[in-house]
């Protein structure tokens, strides 16, 4: 299975590897601005702000985890490659 995501080089988390990933991310990145759009349109107070930004981007965010956690390596905590280590 070609893995659309691996694994940060340093931290926790994924980098896109392939064009399906970057498709993944620019999908991502589109619904976020068009769901901003949206809530700075209609929303009028702090509660309007919550409802109609807040709690999609969390739902889309979980959905882009999701989609990372299937299709790409298993995260971690990385701090570069083995071979990167100052010799003494």
């Amino acid at each position: 299975m070609k893995l659309w995501f691996k694994a940060k080089r340093y931290g926790w988390g994924w980098t896109p590897a392939c064009w399906q990933g970057w498709l993944v991310l620019g999908v991502y990145f589109a619904v976020l601005i068009a769901l901003f759009q949206h809530a700075d349109m209609r929303s009028h107070s702090g509660s309007d702000t919550l409802m109609s930004f807040f709690v999609p981007l969390v739902v889309i965010t979980a959905v882009l985890f999701g989609i990372c956690w299937k299709k790409g390596e298993r995260p971690g905590w990385h701090w570069g490659d083995a071979d990167d280590t100052p010799e003494k």
